[in-house]
């Protein structure tokens, strides 16, 4: 069980989390909903939870931040989420972090460079 989600909630059924974090605004991360959201649209369609993202935007990390990091700084940031703040990251979400950040960073290339064989040379 999220340590989060055990001082906050009190709710026995994990399942509805998010519906109690929503609902009753518990996470409202220091950096303010709008880099949250901009998170919440970076991760969509790669499973990663609500409560990651509030965590990260909790200590500091924007989506263009984690966009322009390393392969390694990734990793450390997923291992810190788990060390240090007592975070379950499960299999798919660690899988979808990275993917997210990959597709984001070859989306950014290709929308700078005017044709993809320019980006080539």
């Amino acid at each position: 069980m999220n340590s989060l989600f055990a001082l906050h909630c009190h709710v026995d059924d994990p399942v509805h989390f998010e519906e109690e974090i929503k609902d009753r605004k518990l996470i409202e991360p220091m950096n303010g909903r709008k880099e949250l959201k901009y998170l919440e649209v970076l991760f969509k369609e790669y499973g990663v939870r609500y409560v990651t993202l509030a965590k990260m935007t909790e200590i500091g990390f924007t989506a263009n931040t984690l966009v322009y990091m390393t392969e390694e700084e990734i990793e450390e940031l997923m291992k810190a989420l788990v060390e240090l703040y007592h975070m379950d990251l499960l299999i798919g979400e660690r899988y979808g972090i990275k993917s997210a950040i990959r597709a984001e960073k070859k989306s950014r290339i290709a929308w700078r460079c005017k044709g993809w064989k320019s980006c080539l040379r």
